[in-house]
C-alpha cells in the first residue's frame, strides 16, 4: 500500500529534518521498510511500539516500547524501552 510523502514541518530542527531525509532516501532505496500499527478503535490512546531492526547478513535486534522525552511523560505516563539481540 502506497502512503503519502512524509515532510518535514517547515520549523522543525534542522537535526531533525536532517535525519526524516536520511530515513526517506533509505525507503526510497527499498533499504529500509517501515510499517505503522493503527488503533482499531477511534478512542483508543494506548498502542505498543515494536520494532525489528536486521542487517544485510542477518543480524538481528528487536525493541520494545519507546523513549518518550515530553513533558506529558513526566507528569502523567510513564516511558520504557527494551532492546534484544536476536
Amino acid at each position: 500500500m502506497e502512503g503519502r510523502p512524509v515532510t518535514a514541518r517547515p520549523d522543525a530542527a534542522p537535526f531533525a529534518r536532517h535525519c526524516l531525509k536520511l530515513l526517506a532516501g533509505l525507503v526510497k532505496e527499498g533499504r529500509l521498510d517501515i510499517r505503522a500499527e493503527i488503533p482499531c478503535h477511534p478512542c483508543a490512546r494506548y498502542h505498543r511500539k515494536r520494532g525489528l531492526i536486521m542487517d544485510g547478513n542477518g543480524d538481528c535486534i528487536e525493541f520494545a516500547g519507546s523513549i518518550n522525552e515530553s513533558a506529558m511523560v513526566g507528569l502523567y505516563n510513564d516511558a520504557q524501552l527494551a532492546v534484544y539481540k536476536l
